[in-house]
């Protein structure tokens, strides 16, 4: 079944923000090769609104920062760091890092990356749907521009799109999703070297 985005009552999760770092001419395409030994660094603010297998429903906060950077033979190098900032319960858990390696194009695995029409896209697969995350580039060659966008999909009409809790384990269905202050930029060379 192909992923759509989900009708109804889920709220659908779009938000984009800019941020050049040198200007190039707005009507140049970027092409996959001028990515190639540059990082993309996104940040933006999550809220969640889900609801649990008991019934009841709870809000979570958490700033996340992600840093991406293009290899030479098309490998994309990620690092992720989110840091819960509100949420229902009595506690805050610390910060969460996550690291990931994988081949621009290649089609298998749970997370998927592709680049189509000056636009780098991940399509990472949950329990029942998917995040779709979309860096839009402007420019071309050392001077692109990029904006971030997120958005849920739904898989077909088999019911809500459902996720699992990274902390517990437990079954989560997502009511809304959204984000809000939202950057993203572009920097030739790797900030994952000198991190």
């Amino acid at each position: 079944m192909s992923l759509e985005p989900r009708p109804g009552r889920l709220f659908l999760a779009f938000a984009v923000a800019s941020w050049p770092f040198v200007y190039g001419s707005a009507a140049a395409e970027i092409r996959q090769s001028d990515l190639i030994g540059h990082s993309i660094e996104a940040a933006w603010t999550d809220s969640v609104r889900y609801r649990r297998t008991d019934g009841s429903e709870r809000n979570r906060d958490k700033v996340v920062r992600v840093i991406l950077y293009i290899g030479a033979a098309n490998h994309i190098f990620e690092r992720e760091t989110s840091q819960q900032i509100s949420s229902n319960h009595h506690w805050q858990p610390g910060p969460r890092l996550k690291e990931d390696v994988e081949a621009l194009g290649d089609s298998e695995g749970k997370t998927q990356w592709q680049f189509e029409n000056d636009e780098l896209i991940k399509m990472h697969r949950i329990r029942r749907g998917a995040h779709r995350m979309v860096i839009d580039f402007q420019g071309a060659g050392d001077a692109p521009t990029c904006s971030v966008s997120l958005i849920d999909l739904h898989k077909g009409e088999a019911g809500p799109i459902v996720t699992k809790s990274n902390r517990t384990g437990s079954i989560l269905e997502i009511l809304s999703h959204t984000i809000s202050d939202v950057s993203c930029k572009v920097t030739k060379g790797n900030l994952l070297a000198g991190e």
